[in-house]
């Protein structure tokens, strides 16, 4: 931790509020735990653009980590639709969900989404804290504080109803319909829960990773395996779509290693 703040920390959270209303997802994991390590990253431009494709830097094994989840969670969405799209989605779409029943999968969202938050805050609170000094001497009144903030603005995510980069779920196939989102939310928090603490053993340690590249990757697998099954064919447009969210968060690994390399080069 740095002993003292620069006017350039404040760069990654100012930037990413200011993309995110473009739409572009943005993983907070490359633009804010980077830039506390810069220590890790060399001088030299041409060593940094290195070091993106090096796994052996920290930087090059977020990224590489962050792909393979990517590729992980475009498979796992692929595999598991195409084998239960006939019995969930399919049904979903072709009967609206009653009165009667939708207590339950409200009940149901509630703790699916509680489980997914917990596997995605475990990780992310550290992109927050890490402004607080990892909440090192942090007092209760203080914590008390931060939390109120947070859940203050988590209320207007909400109320704003997620924003422009909400369009990218609302996009896929009846993501609107709580049944399904309920799904999303459940195979979203597993694939987390195995995946970011290394269950698998693919990884050194609990490597930090995006967990925007997982959610994209998942809902990509999860509208071919929908459109598969359910349309019998994956026309043009979903291509183009899959690979225009790929694109977009690709952008913003690119404008978040590059903001990095900028702090980097004002910093010494």
């Amino acid at each position: 931790m740095p002993e003292t703040y620069y006017w350039y920390h404040l760069l990654p959270p100012l930037i990413l509020l200011s993309i995110t209303r473009f739409g572009i997802p943005v993983s907070t994991t490359f633009m804010i735990l980077t830039l506390f390590s810069l220590d890790d990253i060399p001088g030299d431009f041409t060593l940094m653009v290195n070091s993106v494709f090096d796994s052996s830097q920290n930087l090059g094994k977020m990224i590489h980590k962050s792909i393979m989840g990517y590729l992980i969670a475009f498979t796992s969405g692929l595999v598991i639709y195409t084998f239960i799209t006939k019995i969930t989605e399919q049904r979903f779409i072709q009967n609206p969900i009653k009165p009667q029943t939708e207590k339950f999968w409200v009940i149901f969202q509630w703790f699916t989404t509680g489980f997914l938050w917990f596997q995605w805050l475990t990780q992310d609170l550290a992109n927050i804290y890490i402004f607080l000094k990892g909440g090192e001497d942090l007092t209760t009144s203080g914590f008390v504080f931060s939390v109120v903030i947070l859940i203050g603005l988590l209320g207007y995510i909400f109320y704003s109803k997620g924003g422009a980069v909400q369009d990218v779920v609302r996009s896929k196939t009846n993501t609107y319909d709580i049944r399904s989102a309920t799904f999303i939310d459940l195979i979203y928090g597993v694939i987390l829960y195995i995946f970011k603490d290394n269950y698998l053993g693919l990884f050194e340690g609990k490597l930090p990773m995006s967990t925007t590249w997982v959610f994209i990757g998942l809902l990509a697998g999860r509208e071919l395996g929908i459109r598969i099954m359910y349309k019998g064919k994956v026309k043009k447009k979903v291509t183009r779509m899959i690979f225009a969210d790929l694109g977009k968060v690709f952008a913003g690994l690119v404008i978040s290693v590059f903001l990095v390399f900028l702090i980097k080069l004002i910093a010494t």
